[in-house]
């Protein structure tokens, strides 16, 4: 039943996700620190610039510079673990619900509700994004203060 949820609902992921390029200003970092992952020899730790870059855990980048290696040098290879982890958030929803004793309607309602929230997620970022940069463009820490609620605030009509 997971299986068919996530092959149902995959279109949803694969729209916009790959006919598109990198978006600033956090994509084009993240892509160049899994492209290094890809070719060099230590892969263990991550580089932005010949230096370590310790902000996030690696297996974001492990997992993309393994794409990178496996499909080329892409952002659509760059995102495509982003289905992987969507795919699997889907099932493990579901099987959770199912685990409830909620019945198999309710864990497929409830696999079909956290599938489709990425799509959400992305149609509200370019929202996020165009408040962002207009309010930010004051230059003070109120106008970013006010586009990140704005972007809370939108994602729970969203979502």
């Amino acid at each position: 039943m997971a299986v068919l949820i996530v092959l149902a609902l995959a279109p949803l992921w694969v729209t916009g996700m790959f006919g598109r390029g990198l978006w600033t200003p956090d994509e084009p970092r993240e892509a160049d620190i899994a492209w290094r992952m890809s070719r060099q020899s230590d892969r263990t730790l991550p580089q932005l610039a010949g230096t370590p870059f310790l902000e996030k855990p690696p297996l974001s980048y492990w997992m993309s510079g393994a794409a990178i290696s496996l499909f080329g040098d892409s952002a659509a290879a760059e995102r495509a673990p982003n289905l992987l982890y969507a795919a699997v958030t889907a099932v493990a929803v579901g099987a959770l619900a199912l685990a409830m004793d909620t019945g198999a309607v309710a864990a497929l309602i409830a696999a079909l509700v956290a599938a489709s929230a990425l799509t959400a997620f992305r149609v509200g970022d370019g929202w996020c994004r165009r408040w962002r940069s207009s309010l930010s463009s004051c230059g003070s820490g109120a106008g970013r203060s006010c586009a990140a609620g704005s972007c809370m605030q939108a994602s729970r009509f969203r979502g």
